[in-house]
This record gives C-alpha cells, structure tokens and sequence, in this order.
C-alpha cells in the first residue's frame, strides 16, 4: 500500500571503485559469451509459447474461450515436445571431477574447472544464471569453443601483425588489471575482525540496533466514511474480517491476505493511520480513519514494544560493517603509500580549463570591454 513507507537502514555497501576498474574487461570479455547464450534462448522461447498457444486454440472449445477474464492455463512448460528439442536441466556436471573434460577444439580439451573459472571471472548476476543448471552452461560452454575457434583462426591469419594493431598493448592493459586484482582480492581477504571489536561497536552504537515500537495490523479501505461505517457495523456484529477485507477492501496489495499490513513501525505511515493503529490494543477495531487514499477500518493483531537487538543477532551486521570499514580504510592508506612509493604523477596543466586572458579580452582590453557594457546597458540618467 503506498501510503505505508518503510524504512529500511542498512550499512552502506562499500565497493572500491578500483576493484570495479580491474574487473570491467574480465566482465567485458564473457559477455561475448553470455550474449551469445541469452540471443539463442530468446529466440527459442516466443517459438515454442507460439506452437503452444496455437495447439490451445484448436483445441480449446469455443465456449470456454468466451468465459470471463479468468487466464486459461498453458500447458506444462516442463512436458517435452516431441517438435521442440529442450535441453535437460540437470545438475550432473557438480558430481563430476572438475578435471573432466566437456569438451575440445582443435584437439585441446576444455575442462569443467575451465569453464566454471570462465563463469567465476563474471558479475554476480552471471555467477547466479549459469550455477543454476547444465543447460545454461552447454550453451556457455558452446559459445566459448566457438570463439575459441575465432581465436585459433585469428593467430592463423596473423591478426595481430596487421597494419595499425594494437593487441599487444591492450592485452599488456588487461595483463596489468589482472594482476592488480588479484593483489587487491589477496589482501582485502587478509583483513578480518574480532569479538572483541564486534561488542565495542555494539555497545557504542547500541542506539543502531533499537527496534521502535510496533503493530501488527490489518485493515480494509474503502471510499466513503459510509462504507467504512457498514463495515465496522458487520464486524461488530460478528463479521469476518478477512472475509470482508476479500470482498470489500480497495487495497489490492494485501485484500487476499487478510488485509495484513505486517508489523508497522512509527513515523512510517500517514499521520491520521499511523495515531488510530498505535492507539488500539490487540484484537481491537478503529472507527473509520480518513485518510488521502479513502477510509479505512484497522484492526491491530498484535503489539510490540520498543526493543534492543540482542549482539548475536546483531552480530552478522557488525561484522559486514566493521569489514568494510577497514578494508576501506587499508584501500586508502595503501593507495597514497603507492602512488609515493611509484611516484605517480598527473601533468595537471594538460586538464587545467582555459585561462580567462585567453579570452577574447584580456588585460586593458578587458576593462575598456566591461565599460563599453556598461554604457550600453545603463539608461540615461540625465
């Protein structure tokens, strides 16, 4: 329901921005790969919902297609189709020896541990879609031999003697941002923390982990004061609520769940709400609430008073927060020791904007410019 807004603090992610820099090409580079899979499955996917969707109609009787607006059902997406070749979803490859091969061109074997190292150098999102099933990493794998294969044919065509080239000097680039990272990946890891620090950070900021004041309710919104007034009268007289929220309540977020907002803290809703909930003890039921979004008949389920969070449930949070804060500040501090350690430099003078005496006017021609405005742009005061 928009008129509840909760607010959920966590700790800022911290994400170094150099780490983000070395990674760009790797993620960069299997795209090629990832792109080339996801084209394949799109073009797949509309062919098949088409054979489908014309096997329905045909068999589907003219009556039942001029029922009401409730979806007739697809068939099993998951039962095979004797016109359409489907790709197991399996997950056999993790049993395997990660030394196997799945697979070779021009005679050189590429292993499982090869091809879950070429899934590993991608984002999370990546990581995610190609753990998830053997399909998806055949056809990974299918995009990474043929392109190997483009490989193989570029040194044959001696690509990199071309005229103008510059492979060498972007593969020196990529070189550099490889071993970058991985320092970087080997030295954040070294950072850690104690139990010690987790309860000092705990006890000083405890005011962090304070869980304000809230209820548990539900509620049904209608339109006019009218309505919200029959409603309480029907509940009064023994009425579900659930069942009147079903039929009844305009909310269409939480109707069919009973009209269930969850827990509400303070200073999340809107005023006229948030001062009816908060006043009722469980089990009661407000008068009509009028709010900008209608009139709402609340019942609060539950109550619960302002806590603290206990350090062990605390203490996962603690630990990402205090993590990231040192590794931030070890990034720093190792930053400046390099750039004096290599002397790193920026010729500023080439980013400088362009002096203002480079200007049309400079010097006395400047002032005779400002005056020569001025006469023009002053009315006459005689």
């Amino acid at each position: 329901m928009l008129f509840l807004i909760r607010l959920n603090k966590s700790a800022g992610g911290f994400v170094l921005g150099f780490l983000r820099v070395v990674s760009i090409i790797w993620y960069s580079t299997i795209f090629i790969f990832v792109l080339a899979a996801n084209s394949n499955q799109l073009q797949s996917k509309p062919q098949v919902a088409s054979e489908q969707q014309v096997h329905q109609d045909q068999e589907r009787p003219k009556t039942e297609t001029q029922k009401s607006n409730q979806p007739v059902p697809f068939e099993d997406p998951k039962k095979p189709k004797a016109d359409v070749p489907r790709l197991a979803d399996t997950n056999n490859l993790a049993n395997l020896d990660r030394k196997t091969a799945l697979g070779e061109v021009n005679g050189q074997a590429v292993s499982l541990e090869d091809l879950d190292r070429l899934i590993e150098f991608g984002t999370p999102e990546m990581q995610a879609e190609f753990r998830s099933g053997d399909s998806s990493k055949k056809q990974l794998l299918q995009n990474y031999l043929e392109n190997r294969a483009f490989y193989l044919e570029s040194l044959a065509s001696k690509v990199d003697q071309d005229p103008g080239s510059d492979l060498e000097a972007r593969l020196e680039l990529v070189r550099q941002q490889i071993y970058a990272n991985a320092y970087l990946s080997r030295e954040l890891k070294k950072i850690s923390t104690t139990e010690e620090e987790l309860r000092k950070y705990y006890e000083d900021y405890k005011k962090e982990f304070e869980i304000p004041e809230g209820v548990n309710a539900s509620h049904i919104l209608v339109k006019t004061e009218e309505e919200a007034r029959e409603i309480r009268k029907q509940l009064d007289e023994g009425a579900d609520f659930a069942e009147l929220a079903k039929q009844k309540s305009m909310d269409t977020t939480n109707k069919n769940n009973d009209g269930n907002l969850g827990f509400i803290l303070r200073g999340t809703m809107l005023p006229p709400f948030e001062e009816a909930a908060f006043s009722l003890k469980p089990g009661q039921l407000s008068d009509p609430v009028h709010t900008t979004f209608g009139y709402h008949v609340i019942k609060v389920l539950e109550v619960r008073p302002r806590t603290v969070q206990a350090f062990t449930d605390a203490k996962k949070t603690i630990e990402a927060r205090l993590l990231q804060q040192k590794q931030r500040e070890w990034f720093q501090t190792k930053r400046e020791e390099l750039k004096s350690r290599y002397k790193v430099k920026i010729y500023d003078k080439y980013f400088m904007p362009p002096s203002s005496s480079s200007g049309p006017f400079s010097g006395a021609d400047s002032a005779e410019a400002n005056q020569a405005e001025k006469n023009t742009t002053q009315p006459d005061q005689r």
